[in-house]
């Protein structure tokens, strides 16, 4: 039950910013727990990936002693994607087309993750 909400949300990010490719929520080991994409997407890359950037950030951001991650930007010839943070253990992963304004994205992403955690 709790997958079809988050999926909702999911969808709505997605279908409210044109921009924007798919969507997961993603825990901290990896797992996709929900996602919702325009095309087919391999869901266990996804997780995979996310949980390697998100390592990889967190150690980053420790060593320096910049706290917690809240968000993660990779910004690329061929798109976007952007890691928003939580206080619950997972992680809204966003793929965005090349063009799209990431300053547009991130609110809406925030507030997704936001909802997305009433549901954790």
């Amino acid at each position: 039950m709790a997958q079809t909400a988050w999926v909702s949300i999911l969808e709505q990010l997605n279908e409210g910013l044109a921009e924007v490719e798919a969507s997961a929520l993603v825990s901290q080991d990896g797992l996709a727990l929900a996602m919702a994409a325009r095309q087919p997407v391999d869901e266990d890359r996804i997780g995979a990936l996310t949980a390697a950037v998100l390592s990889a950030g967190g150690r980053a951001a420790n060593e320096l002693r910049h706290g917690p991650v809240e968000q993660i930007i990779i910004k690329g010839r061929g798109g976007h994607i952007l890691v928003v943070g939580s206080e619950k253990p997972a992680f809204l992963a966003v793929s965005a087309k090349p063009a799209a304004e990431i300053d547009a994205i991130l609110p809406r992403a925030q507030r997704a993750m936001d909802n997305l955690c009433q549901l954790l």
